[in-house]
């Protein structure tokens, strides 16, 4: 496995192979700065919390509003385990699903299924994933060019996904 450092500047869209260990903060930030931009069909993110520091960054929304454009079939789905402070906070990314309900949905996990979970990830289309383990630190793994991979961890979070529930806070009423 290779050091983040020796992850190239940009990431082509599934044509940089390797596995990469990322080890702070500020490597998820990076590797999630890189990953967004790439998602054409599919971005799938299992976390706790929308971190501020990870997910309120303003590179992110960008760049997803800039795939929604261009790729009309694009599918966004957050999946975490509390969305109350995220909400309070005015996350981006929950704006952003409420600004594009077509394309972007963010579900909470019943806390009977949050109790076996110790890995969160990020999986880009069917090439690329983030994944974070424990998930109290920030030890990681990037997987580019990886469809088997990201098959078996979106196998897990379409299970999840079906149980999971859109919370009373995320919901907005239209008049």
């Amino acid at each position: 496995m290779k050091s983040f450092e020796e992850l190239p500047e940009t990431l082509s869209p599934c044509r940089t192979p390797g596995r990469y260990r990322l080890t702070r903060q500020e490597d998820h930030a990076r590797a999630m700065e890189q990953l967004f931009p790439l998602a054409r069909h599919r971005l799938d993110l299992l976390t706790p919390h929308l971190e501020p520091a990870l997910h309120d960054r303003p590179h992110l929304q960008q760049a997803l509003r800039r795939n929604i454009a261009r790729h009309r079939r694009l599918a966004i789905r957050i999946l975490v385990f509390e969305s109350g402070t995220a909400v309070q906070r005015g996350s981006r990314l929950i704006e952003l699903a409420r600004e594009f309900p077509s394309f972007a949905s963010i579900r909470q996990l019943p806390e009977d299924l949050q109790e076996g979970i110790d890995t969160g990830f990020l999986l880009v289309d069917d090439c690329c994933c983030l994944v974070r383990s424990p998930l109290e630190g920030y030890q990681g793994t990037l997987c580019c060019e990886a469809p088997g991979e990201v098959r078996r961890l979106r196998s897990r979070f379409d299970e999840l996904w079906e149980h999971a529930f859109v919370p009373t806070d995320l919901r907005r009423l239209h008049l």
